[in-house]
């Protein structure tokens, strides 16, 4: 979702169709831990949308839900706690990759390699 292409999937644009959300919020729980890992293992919520900004078509709900809803990521205060609601990530948080990460995604990918 974050490499959105319009004409790829022309009709496709979620905040008019169900399932197409659906498909982006899927999406969405794939992407965003890419991003933080190509930022290093943490990136600020300010420039993470900055960075995502022209990127993808997502309404910040689900992106908000995306991240708290993956497994390997979280999302730090200022003051060094844990946001647990997606409805309460703030410009000044940081999402970070979890020190101990999933091996779902690892297992999906490892069919796919030829």
């Amino acid at each position: 979702m974050l490499s959105y292409d319009p004409r790829h999937d022309e009709g496709m644009l979620y905040l008019f169709d169900d399932n197409g959300r659906a498909s982006a919020k899927t999406q969405l729980l794939d992407d965003i831990p890419r991003l933080v890992t190509e930022a290093g293992d943490a990136i600020s919520v300010m420039e993470f949308y900055e960075s995502i900004y022209n990127f993808t078509p997502a309404h910040a709900d689900d992106v908000h839900a995306a991240i708290i809803e993956n497994p390997d990521l979280e999302v730090i205060t200022p003051a060094g706690g844990e946001r647990r609601r997606a409805n309460t990530i703030a410009v000044n948080d940081v999402i970070k990759l979890k020190n101990q990460r999933s091996f779902f995604p690892m297992f999906l990918n490892a069919g796919t390699k030829k």
